[in-house]
């Protein structure tokens, strides 16, 4: 008799192709290991930010409190709504800074930007009062606000 390994089908069901009646597979069916299995479905279920979002410092100041009174990954990530590796990713962090102080991020490098909250607050209004105001329209009226931004 051959061993049976650990493993499991993940598929979608079948839905109904418009055009011709039929039913054709959302996708192919997919097999995995089933610890592997239990590890993606863990961060796919969890999963619901943007990507590349960072998180605030209470959310990480929160990650830190909840791993120091010693709750697995996975249950603080399904408590906070992180993905596991970024918990672990953030305990790391906080491990190799020396375990004193909560990990902040890094200054993005990049040039910075030309317009702020102001004008960002400015064109709202504008555009609130008058939704079909073009940009050289915006720039003419406020010239000490919109002086450096290039126009074609």
């Amino acid at each position: 008799m051959g061993t049976r390994t650990n493993t499991r089908t993940l598929c979608q069901p079948l839905t109904k192709h418009s055009s011709r009646g039929d039913f054709v597979p959302r996708s192919v069916p997919l097999v995995l290991p089933l610890d592997l299995y239990r590890r993606s479905l863990g961060a796919l279920c969890v999963v619901d930010m943007d990507k590349n979002k960072d998180f605030s410092a209470e959310t990480n100041a929160q990650i830190i409190a909840l791993k120091k009174s010693g709750k697995q990954t996975k249950a603080i990530s399904e408590q906070i709504g992180v993905c596991p590796r970024s918990v672990r990713r953030w305990v790391a962090k906080f491990d190799q800074e020396g375990g004193h102080t909560t990990p902040t991020h890094k200054k993005r490098p990049g040039k910075p930007k030309k317009t702020d909250s102001r004008s960002h607050t400015i064109v709202k209004h504008e555009l609130e009062s008058n939704p079909r105001v073009t940009a050289r329209k915006l720039k003419e009226s406020n010239p000490d606000i919109f002086g450096e931004c290039s126009m074609r």
